[in-house]
């Protein structure tokens, strides 16, 4: 029955890309906006359009969208101007840009009068929709319960089965499962009666429509059964039910997107299934749904979606052991994720600015207009003057020599403001560069000095090149004099960003592992990092906002006793490399955590992986794996993050990688710790030439 299921559903993969139907359509509306004199087809022509293009290229629908409403303002169409608005934020929606979606959201409701409740019901269930993704649950709750009232009051049963099962969604990201699956049982129930009356009455948009708002109810419930199997006081009988159940509404809910080729519900269903296979540690399986999952979410460029996909893939290669595959994953996760998080983080600044722009933009029209208007004005003067020249010559000549010295002092005084104002804005910038020096300095102040890096490690070095003024990167180190012999703990930190966000996380950061240290006294580098996550964690959820920010670091002890050199080392993402003449073990960890694949004649390169998850908050809590290893004189430790690699240069403008860095550092180990930086930040100068620095750049090496 598995594999039947199985079978069905890529038949109907396969089919879904039979665009020829959508393509004459498409050819004929084009040809219609050619040929139709009537304005108000047009702009529903190229809303068509736009609907056509939505779910592989919103790019190409934010294009026609925009046509649509410049034809409706030229009409002074109120209606259509909103219904373009509410088009344009839709497509940005997809694209995951939610400052200019809440622009065209609430410009639409501004449109929109009091007594017109259909549409601002509509405009408020779309905004709820922006802070559910947002994850201000809170806030798209407050948006949904005035919408849902409008729809009680109106009797608009359309509008009231997509409010619950919205609703349903807050509550299930909320983690009560009860109300979510009231909600959205209530909303299924809804569109089904609804499907029932469209049929009778044979109106195929409205078939369509809840057809759409039955899958996506189906797939909602689907997720909720998916999300109970994690409970782990559930027996294996009751997992498998709840399977059963998961897998059987998310079919069904599949079959109709298929049939109505809305991609994004099939990435979405086919993401969730793989998902819910990953669960059962049918890996095979997981990995067929999650591939084709992740083929839909980048023909319609849904980029939230493809995060999880990546990181879904990642977990489950490194489960079958395919280091590879799932680096190449991860990495492709982690990129995707912080395109996003920046967006998100930029979101204020791009409000003003682009209300800054538009009034920019109208004064200028303004001003413009006026100096049109201005130039008229005084041709027909000219014109005066030339007729009337004759009997009134002097009276003109007094009165252009004043207009002259009236524009003169005007040109004078303006030319005065602008230059002030060209003094005010170097003020603030010469302000704002002196805060961010000052800020380096304080910075600075908490890393250790040289002095007294190089007193504890002689024969060591420190490439430190931050992106910004300021850093998300940071080197540590304590020495433990308590203990005999005395103990060196050290450290590579890179932090959520770079610059002023990624320095703020840092001081943090290197806060929490100094107490963890001088308070906690705990000196096991697993544990440090451990108590570090904790305390973190523990800073940034005090406030309101929901901050994931946290580091990666790679951590390590060091003490010598009469006869061993002993190491002990715990990463966060980040790894350990040792070159050594010989190939070294962790006495605690399998060979599976060890990487001996680079060598050259005289050394070999051993890489001890790291934990995949950060110091910070994350779903993943399992504690963090301390490797001990036995060192032998001369060995070299390195410990870096990830900007050298991430550096793109060279001929053809590429990374530089890993598999580079680890040739260059096997290549200069007959040089000294001081040699040897100067090399690796040559290389580093001569690979980036003139592209810019992509990352914070800090890493440390130590010959024992």
């Amino acid at each position: 029955m598995k594999y039947f299921k199985l079978i069905i559903i890529l038949f109907l993969f396969l089919n879904c890309f039979d665009t020829a139907p959508q393509q004459i359509r498409l050819d004929s509306l084009l040809k219609i906006i050619k040929t139709e004199k009537n304005d108000s087809v047009k702009v529903n022509c190229l809303l068509s359009i736009a609907d056509y293009y939505s779910n592989e290229t919103p790019d190409k629908a934010i294009y026609y969208a925009n046509k649509a409403k410049n034809t409706a303002i030229y009409l002074k169409n109120r209606i259509l101007y909103a219904r373009c608005l509410m088009e344009i934020g839709w497509y940005y929606y997809q694209l995951g840009n939610y400052a200019q979606t809440l622009k065209n959201y609430f410009e639409a409701l501004k449109v929109y009068k009091p007594s017109e409740l259909k549409y601002t019901s509509a405009v408020l269930t779309n905004i709820g929709d922006v802070f559910l993704e947002q994850k201000d649950y809170e806030k798209a709750k407050e948006y949904y319960l005035k919408a849902l009232k409008i729809d009680e009051e109106t009797l608009n049963k359309n509008g009231i089965a997509v409010i619950n099962g919205n609703i349903g969604i807050v509550y299930e990201e909320q983690k009560d499962y009860e109300n979510a699956l009231e909600y959205f049982y209530k909303s299924l129930t809804l569109n089904k009666e609804l499907l029932n009356e469209a049929l009778e009455s044979k109106n195929s948009h409205e078939i369509n429509e809840n057809k759409k708002e039955i899958a996506i109810k189906l797939g909602n419930i689907g997720n909720l059964y998916a999300s109970k199997i994690e409970n782990d006081k559930l027996t294996v009988n009751e997992k498998n039910e709840l399977l059963n159940k998961a897998l059987d509404y998310l079919l069904e809910g599949l079959k109709i997107d298929y049939e109505l080729n809305r991609k994004n519900g099939i990435a979405t269903k086919l993401g969730n299934i793989g998902i819910l296979y990953k669960y059962t540690m049918n890996y095979k399986l997981a990995e067929n749904y999650l591939q084709k999952a992740l083929l839909v979410s980048d023909s319609i460029k849904a980029i939230k979606l493809m995060i999880e996909w990546h990181k879904n893939l990642s977990q489950i290669y490194e489960k079958t052991n395919q280091t590879e595959k799932s680096y190449k994953h991860y990495k492709k996760h982690i990129e995707l994720r912080d395109s996003i998080y920046n967006s998100d983080n930029a979101k204020n600044s791009s409000q003003v600015e682009l209300s800054y722009e538009f009034d920019k933009n109208m004064a200028l029209k303004k001003a413009e207009k006026e100096k049109k208007d201005a130039i008229a004005k005084a041709e027909k003067r000219k014109q005066q003057i030339v007729i009337w020249a004759v009997g009134i010559g002097l009276i003109l000549v007094l009165i252009f020599t004043t207009f002259i010295l009236r524009s003169l002092k005007l040109t004078k005084k303006q030319k005065k403001i602008i230059e002030e104002q060209k003094q005010i804005v170097e003020e603030k910038q010469n302000e704002i560069i002196d805060s961010l020096n000052y800020a380096k300095h304080l910075q600075n102040a908490i890393l250790p000095t040289a002095i007294e890096w190089q007193k504890h490690l002689p024969n060591s070095f420190i490439l430190y090149k931050p992106k910004d003024i300021v850093s998300g990167d940071f080197y540590w180190l304590t020495q433990i004099t308590t203990m005999e012999p005395p103990l060196l703990i050290f450290a590579v930190a890179d932090c959520t960003g770079h610059g002023v966000p990624g320095a703020m996380v840092s001081v943090v950061c290197c806060n929490a592992l100094n107490r963890v240290v001088k308070e906690f006294n705990i000196t096991e580098p697993g544990k440090i990092l451990d108590k570090t996550k904790e305390l973190v964690v523990e800073h940034f959820t005090k406030g309101s906002e929901d901050v994931k920010d946290g580091m990666d670091i790679s951590l390590c002890s060091l003490y010598y006793k009469t006869d061993k050199i002993i190491l002990k080392w715990a990463g966060a993402n980040n790894p350990l490399w040792v070159i050594s003449s010989v190939i070294l073990n962790d006495s605690e960890e399998s060979n599976s955590k060890i990487d001996v694949s680079t060598h050259n004649d005289n050394y070999m390169l051993t890489e001890f992986k790291p934990d995949k998850h950060p110091v910070g908050k994350t779903d993943n809590n399992v504690p963090f794996t301390t490797h001990n290893i036995e060192l032998q004189k001369n060995d070299s430790i390195y410990i870096f993050s990830d900007g050298y690699q991430d550096q793109f240069g060279g001929e053809q403008g590429k990374k530089f990688k890993t598999s580079q860095m680890r040739e260059l550092f096997l290549s200069v180990q007959n040089k000294t710790m001081n040699e040897q930086k100067k090399i690796i930040s040559y290389k580093f100068d001569n690979w980036k030439e003139n592209l810019e620095q992509v990352d914070d750049i800090c890493i440390i090496g130590v010959k024992v």
